[in-house]
């Protein structure tokens, strides 16, 4: 290699010396591996290991985008480039799979806090559609300032459930001082009740519910969760979500998190974290080939043995091309040595590391809030009063041919930033925020032209629609439609009260005739004459030819112990909508498919016989 022949050159020329500055190789176990110069150093792979190294990490870290590969892999590997990340994802299927459509949003007022527990956020994910053994829910809380996230599987989202999930994360890593939920203030209210309950001296503050600007941080972590979860689902071959919920939690804590330019386990605990020797600084092959302590300690020693002579090397380089380097003596050397050695461990020490990882993750997280207000108030542009807008019209307010905006103008901006808005047919009844609308260049509608009364939207897309105005027309009636002032009636609707009546009359009906069949059965079996009266008159009614000579039927049970006759090789079993005295029996095997061969009985004599099957006789024998 070339840089082996630099290392071991009398005479170097600058290029020997550039890569000596820049590339090293190191010799474990035998095996040699060209490293960068610096500390910590990293691997430089060859091209047909490089797909391995990257799917691994891509697992590992749940699926993760382009800079939490890109972080992943840089801890180890030097020449994992942006462009390789970016190609292997286009590649993996579950990455395409997973794939959410942009939205553009709207920052009013970033949230920021110095310390861990200041304010932390809860969520429920619904997971009632895949429903695993018994757990519906799941709940997710993560801190804001670390983003370190917890999940727990809830059977439910009642208060009790989710106060006891909540009082078992406080009682391993403290109580927030603000706990924010946009469950509602019921929900809130009754979880903040149960957790007094569990625990009288906690005091908790919650945050306004069902305000998605700020509850953005838990939304996303909810997507990521979600998409991490699929992706485990999907290499596991397991349906058992609540199983992967801790391995989830592992791989969202430990991928690199852009806002706070770490990971959130680094952050709340201020080092990474371990996963055997596969985050050590040792390669592959070597990992793979221990199998004792023994070769352990030895390819360490190795390790460090290459260590400290690159260092020697280095500095004997250093030595002979500084020529002009200046050399100071300072005659307290010892006094200075053990002051920096002093200062090397407090700042090495564990609470030190932890409030730098978090002071870090502060900074971050604030220059990110600007960034963010920055392109929202670009992508936003404030509007004044008189300014004339465009408002979409959700889909269920407007027919399919009806136009997609209403066109608004701005009547008042709060000191929040919240436009009220008036149309055409009045002031809307509710405020908007800059992300609700797009501002026009023209003035279609001038503040005088506003009418002064209050109104829904869907109440402005009626008025200027050309149809009905909404997707779909039904009676809204409460009286009836008794007079010509009734909608419906101008519109030739059917009237819903009409409707219910309609159907329970046809219902009713229906039930009367049961009742009465039962009734007229009942006097029939109680009255001996009365009896073989209808028993002979069903005879003479049904009887044909083809039951004269018919022997006795055959009774047999099905495997469910149900009753059935065999006939002619073919098995029938009882109609139980038979009317009168007589019993239908049908083709048990095709009746579903179109076979109409029936057998008709009056206290087991067969009495007519439709033995026209459409099919030959079933394989099975009894």
């Amino acid at each position: 290699m070339d840089v082996e022949d630099a290392k071991f050159e009398e005479k170097k020329s600058p290029t020997q010396y550039s890569r000596l500055k820049r590339f090293n190789v190191i010799e474990v176990c035998g095996i040699k591996k060209l490293v960068t110069n610096t500390e910590p150093f990293k691997y430089f792979l060859p091209a047909e290991e490089i797909y391995d190294i990257i799917d691994a990490a891509h697992i590992s870290i749940g699926h993760g985008g382009r800079d939490r590969l890109k972080n992943e892999t840089a801890k180890k590997y030097a020449n994992i480039t942006k462009e390789m990340i970016t190609i292997y994802l286009s590649m993996c299927e579950v990455c395409q799979r997973k794939k959410s459509k942009k939205k553009r949003g709207l920052v009013s007022k970033p949230i920021l806090h110095t310390e861990m527990n200041s304010r932390c956020q809860v969520d429920l994910i619904d997971m009632q559609s895949q429903e695993d053994r018994g757990h519906k829910f799941i709940m997710v809380y993560q801190d804001h300032l670390t983003k370190f996230v917890i999940l727990r599987p809830l059977t439910s989202k009642r208060a009790t459930e989710v106060a006891y999930q909540l009082m078992d994360i406080f009682l391993t890593f403290g109580a927030p001082c603000i706990l924010h939920s946009d469950n509602g203030r019921e929900f809130v209210n009754s979880v903040i009740k149960e957790l007094a309950s569990y625990w009288p001296e906690l005091k908790l503050v919650t945050g306004k519910p069902r305000h998605s600007q700020s509850q953005g941080s838990v939304e996303r972590a909810n997507q990521d969760v979600e998409k991490m979860l699929a992706s485990w689902m999907h290499d596991n071959k397991s349906t058992n979500w609540s199983n992967g919920l801790k391995f989830v939690q592992f791989m969202k804590n430990r991928a690199f998190h852009s806002g706070i330019k770490q990971s959130p386990y680094q952050a709340m605990f201020g080092t990474e974290p371990k996963v055997g020797l596969t985050t050590s600084k040792f390669p592959l092959e070597i990992i793979n080939g221990l199998n004792n302590k023994e070769e352990l300690q030895l390819a360490i020693t190795e390790l460090n043995r290459n260590f400290s002579d690159n260092d020697n090397a280095g500095n004997q380089d250093e030595q002979e091309n500084n020529d002009t380097e200046e050399v100071g003596e300072d005659e307290d050397d010892d006094d200075d040595g053990e002051n920096v050695e002093q200062e090397t461990i407090n700042h090495n020490s564990k609470e030190t590391m932890i409030l730098e990882a978090r002071e870090k993750a502060h900074c971050n997280l604030a220059k990110q809030a600007k960034r963010m207000k920055t392109a929202s108030d670009e992508s936003h542009p404030p509007l004044k009063v008189g300014d004339n807008l465009i408002i979409p019209i959700p889909d269920v307010d407007k027919g399919k041919a009806d136009l997609r905006n209403v066109i608004g103008v701005v009547l008042e901006v709060t000191s929040e930033q919240l436009y009220k808005i008036g149309t055409k047919s009045g002031i809307l009844n509710k405020l908007y925020c800059r992300s609700e609308f797009d501002g026009c260049e023209e003035k279609f509608l001038r503040q005088h032209e506003v009418p002064n009364v209050t109104i829904a939207l869907r109440t402005a897309a009626k008025n200027v629609a050309t149809g009905t105005g909404q997707g779909y027309a039904r009676c809204v009636c409460s009286s009836g439609c008794k007079n010509n002032r009734c909608f419906c009636k101008k519109k030739g609707l059917l009237c819903r009260k009409k409707k219910e009546r309609r159907k329970l009359s046809r219902e009713k009906q229906l039930e009367k005739k049961r009742i009465a069949e039962r009734i007229r059965k009942a006097k029939i079996a109680s009255n001996p004459a009365l009896y073989e009266k209808y028993k002979e008159k069903d005879r003479q009614r049904y009887h044909n030819k083809k039951a004269a000579d018919c022997p006795t039927p055959q009774y047999i049970k099905s495997k469910r112990g149900k009753r059935l006759i065999l006939f002619k090789g073919y098995t029938y079993f009882e109609y139980q909508n038979s009317r009168g005295l007589k019993r239908r029996w049908i083709c048990s095997t095709h009746y579903p498919k179109g076979c109409r061969a029936t057998i008709t009985m009056i206290d087991d004599e067969v009495i007519a016989i439709n033995d026209s099957h459409n099919h030959d006789p079933p394989v099975k024998t009894y």
